[in-house]
């Protein structure tokens, strides 16, 4: 709403067109994450979120596309959600309305630092994967970093648990071949 309302101050076709353009790639990411989901929640014929749980090894396809639908929602170059949002800011900058981009930009600066502190934070817990952040310590996952660590952390974790299990049995056999 606020980058919306940053459009209309500029009260210029470039600030309409810039509203215009920032609400169509938003329908268009929000449209293609929720057919992410509906497609997810068909195959598996639940919603809960520890289905979204290693999607990136059951379906590479739809991981990468919820990837792309996500970041462009949080607005990450070069992705249409900053294209949206710089075209907006233009069109203020063109119309003088600097306390507005100010404004504008340290939301999206404390945006982007909240979002790093959170994931920073975060702690897995339990065998559902649920997250215990300090800030909230209710156990669940919110927003966009939840659903993206819900699904690649679990590859990455495998990953990591595969190769310190063939160290661990790397180790074992060296252990073994020694002479005593």
């Amino acid at each position: 709403v606020g980058n919306v309302l940053i459009g209309l101050a500029a009260g210029t076709k470039m600030g309409t067109d810039s509203i215009l353009f920032y609400l169509l790639t938003y329908l268009f990411a929000n449209l293609g994450a929720f057919a992410v989901i509906m497609a997810i929640s068909n195959a598996v014929g639940s919603d809960e979120i520890d289905d979204y749980s290693g999607l990136n090894r059951r379906s590479p396809f739809l991981a990468f596309a919820m990837l792309i639908f996500l970041l462009s929602l949080a607005g990450v170059p070069p992705l249409a959600g900053f294209i949206g949002k710089l075209y907006i800011f233009v069109a203020a900058i063109k119309e003088g309305l600097y306390i507005l981009i100010t404004v504008g930009l340290i939301v999206v600066v404390f945006t982007f630092i909240g979002a790093v502190m959170w994931a920073a934070n975060s702690r897995t817990a339990g065998e559902r994967g649920w997250v215990y952040n300090r800030y909230n310590p209710h156990p669940r996952r919110g927003g966009t970093l939840g659903l993206l660590e819900e699904i690649y952390q679990p590859s990455i974790t495998h990953v990591i648990e595969e190769r310190s299990s063939q160290k661990a049995r790397g180790d074992q056999a060296d252990s073994g071949d020694k002479p005593g």
